[in-house]
């Protein structure tokens, strides 16, 4: 669950019976479910590693106050840094990842996939995060890189959202851009 075991690992904890659900009807690559004995039945037909246990063990391996019974661990993505395919989103120092979790979770309903977070941003795969950007994880590209990296490769136009800025409902943008 800390962010050193999960770059080393290369996996993060999904938590939830929802959650859970909608990363197997997505295909997400999970490498174990752990779920309490009242769920096993939900998740005995799916191709992953499940492992049932008692609501005691679960309680002990969960980082919520209320646990709901199912989690997952899945690998995290590893996508190269790329040119956008499409509109992007560029975070950089977003530190609260309930934020950064939000802001995956309203690109991704917006029409953005392609996300890039600078290394001074919060990690996209704590628990947190992950569970504010409620599945919107499963569905985006997150690139993470150095600042210049990102602009190296994003050769765009930017809008900068800034709070020392102009306040976007004034803001005049030229059509040419």
């Amino acid at each position: 669950s800390d962010k050193k075991n999960r770059d080393k690992l290369g996996v993060y904890v999904l938590e939830g019976i929802k959650p859970v659900s909608e990363a197997i009807s997505l295909n997400v690559a999970i490498r174990d479910i752990v779920v309490v004995e009242k769920f096993a039945s939900h998740f005995s037909d799916c191709a992953y590693n499940v492992q049932v246990v008692s609501d005691e063990v679960f309680k002990s391996i969960s980082e919520e106050s209320t646990p709901q019974g199912a989690l997952a661990v899945v690998y995290q993505p590893q996508p190269q840094l790329a040119p956008p395919k499409g509109s992007c989103l560029l975070l950089d120092g977003v530190a609260d990842p309930t934020n950064v979790g939000a802001i995956i979770r309203t690109a991704v309903a917006s029409g953005f996939s392609d996300i890039y977070m600078t290394n001074e941003c919060a990690d996209a795969y704590s628990q947190k995060a992950v569970r504010c950007s409620m599945s919107g994880i499963f569905r985006a590209n997150v690139m993470r890189a150095d600042i210049d990296q990102i602009l190296g490769v994003v050769n765009i136009p930017l809008c900068v959202a800034d709070m020392g800025g102009v306040i976007v409902f004034e803001l005049k943008i030229d059509k040419q851009i």
